[in-house]
């Protein structure tokens, strides 16, 4: 009797764990959106970057890749960040977008959109040791006499001021302009 009760007990913990499988995974696949929001009010900042990227990859909007893009670089995953954001600045409709976008404020500067999203593009590069592709995005996107562009954001990184050779490199855009 307590044999049977035991494996009737095992075998409804089994079940509801089976269905909870089938809905976990049935949710990942139709609505990422909203199991990144989910993951990322749980703190599981790299999985709701991966939701992020998944509901980009799901409907191909720039909205969704911009936010994929921001995600994938707050969560660190700066692989994802560089190749994803590369593609959301050569975009076609990247400037459009950017205009509709409200400006990135921080502490010490204020930064539009748009370069915000190549800044944070440009570091992601640079992390991943392809710095010449940081040096392209800075340098073709600077513009003589603004303020708060993607080479000043980094020029401000403690990693690029520690690599005094490409330091010197990014500083020689602002003066040779």
């Amino acid at each position: 009797m307590k044999k049977l009760i035991l494996k009737t007990i095992v075998a409804a913990l089994l079940s509801i764990f089976s269905i909870f499988l089938v809905l976990f995974g049935t949710l990942s696949l139709t609505v990422p959106q909203w199991m990144g929001k989910l993951a990322g009010n749980l703190g599981l900042v790299q999985t709701e970057a991966t939701y992020a990227l998944q509901a980009y990859k799901k409907d191909k909007k720039i909205e969704s890749l911009s936010i994929a893009v921001q995600k994938s670089y707050n969560a660190k995953l700066y692989q994802n960040s560089a190749t994803y954001g590369r593609a959301l600045i050569e975009d076609e409709n990247f400037a459009t977008y950017c205009q509709t976008q409200p400006e990135y404020v921080n502490a010490l500067s204020k930064f539009t959109t748009k370069v915000f999203l190549q800044a944070i593009t440009a570091e992601s590069c640079f992390y991943i040791g392809d710095a010449d592709q940081t040096f392209i995005i800075a340098q073709s996107t600077y513009i003589p006499n603004n303020d708060y562009q993607v080479v000043d954001w980094l020029l401000e990184l403690p990693k690029i001021q520690a690599d005094t050779n490409f330091y010197n490199q990014l500083q020689t855009i602002k003066t040779t302009r």
